[in-house]
């Protein structure tokens, strides 16, 4: 079974159904370590090779750092070489999925049981009018309710059928990643990034959108207020789409993310710039990418750590929580525009949940591609497949 293209707003499953969908947030991992997982990035295309659809990720999510050789990976069709399998969902993730569409079915059932006390209740009121605009009101909710446990029920059904057995989920094969490097290069950022080819019946024309967010799980008021930022002079240049999905619009320049716009501010008067991703373990969080910073980083357990240049990004504001958690590597991070900024490659903070989490910057991931031979296309069309 392939990938599906997101639901309209009024299907009650739109929100569970979505990591079964073809929009950004796809939860990945190697599928010799289903227990070790990470998020797909972002879809691009190269046109020195037509029809094929590649998916950008963090190395380390398909390469455990602590457990595998660091050193250049390709893959050559023909070659009698052994492919790298990624898997959609690890064994937490899929299980995770399933629980999340029985939890949605059982709060429906829950609704219902409300709702029939209400109509009981309805029934003894002594004033007629009242009684018939709290039964006409019940019952309306009601049916809403039966109608999201049936499509609930079906969208269950349809996942054990085509999802359970691991081999319909795999997404593709790792063609290219390079050895994890801190401080690469002349640009001094973390080089940390794996190429996957995907299986053409998983993704098609039909199903594919392009690369897209889908926000339809946070409610749009909630959204724009998380957008407008943390500082009351902010201006939001935001707007929640009316089909859910924030489409990529283009990439913020390095020389942005080091100097933000001034007008826009941050709990401590600095300028920053609001960002957002959808991850594999916290979903669709917003937080706050204002400079880009050298960080310590340390990647396998034992090793001296090193000094690395990253865009930080920090929680929305001091009780929103993190941007990021472990399980989220690999995410795209953009503004609310549709601006690409980088992929997740790590963070840092006293628990497993990060204080600042580090972005690669979209600029240098794209170089690297190059000099690989890669001209990657981050703008796929489904006409490109």
């Amino acid at each position: 079974m392939n990938q599906s293209s997101p639901t309209i707003s009024a299907n009650p499953a739109t929100i569970v159904r979505d990591p079964f969908s073809t929009t950004l947030g796809i939860p990945i991992c190697n599928a010799k370590t289903p227990n070790f997982e990470g998020t797909g990035g972002l879809f691009f295309v190269d046109p020195a090779k037509p029809g094929i659809l590649y998916l950008l990720t963090a190395r380390h999510v398909l390469f455990h750092p602590s457990k595998e050789e660091n050193m250049l990976y390709e893959f050559h069709e023909g070659r009698g070489q052994a492919s790298r399998k990624v898997l959609l969902m690890g064994e937490a993730a899929f299980e995770a999925r399933c629980k999340a569409i029985k939890s949605a079915i059982g709060t429906k059932q829950v609704i219902i049981e409300h709702l029939n006390g209400r109509l009981k209740a309805a029934d003894e009121m002594e004033d007629e009018e009242d009684a018939n605009a709290e039964r006409k009101a019940a019952k309306y909710q009601m049916e809403g309710a039966e109608k999201a446990i049936t499509a609930l029920k079906k969208l269950l059904a349809d996942v054990a059928r085509d999802w359970t057995d691991e081999e319909n989920r795999i997404l593709g094969h790792v063609t290219l990643s390079p050895p994890i490097g801190l401080d690469d290069g002349d640009d001094g950022f973390t080089d940390d990034w794996a190429v996957i080819q995907m299986r053409p019946s998983m993704i098609t024309k039909l199903n594919f959108i392009g690369n897209a967010i889908d926000l339809g799980s946070v409610a749009v008021d909630k959204l724009t207020v998380w957008m407008y930022g943390p500082h009351p002079a902010n201006l939001s240049s935001s707007k929640y789409p009316g089909d859910r999905l924030l489409r990529f619009s283009g990439t913020a320049s390095d020389q942005e993310m080091f100097s933000p716009d001034q007008t826009t501010k941050d709990n401590d008067n600095d300028p920053d710039i609001m960002v957002l991703k959808n991850g594999n373990t916290s979903n669709l969080t917003v937080g706050r990418l204002n400079t880009i910073r050298a960080f310590l980083r340390e990647y396998c357990e034992g090793k001296p750590g090193k000094m690395s240049k990253e865009v930080g990004v920090f929680p929305r504001n001091s009780e929103s929580g993190p941007f990021s958690e472990r399980g989220d590597s690999g995410s795209v991070v953009i503004d609310g525009t549709g601006r690409v900024c980088g992929i997740i490659t790590g963070g840092d903070g006293a628990t497993d949940a990060s204080d600042c989490t580090f972005v690669t910057s979209i600029n240098f991931l794209v170089k690297r591609l190059a000099a690989f031979g890669i001209d990657a296309n981050i703008f796929p069309l489904p006409a490109n497949l």
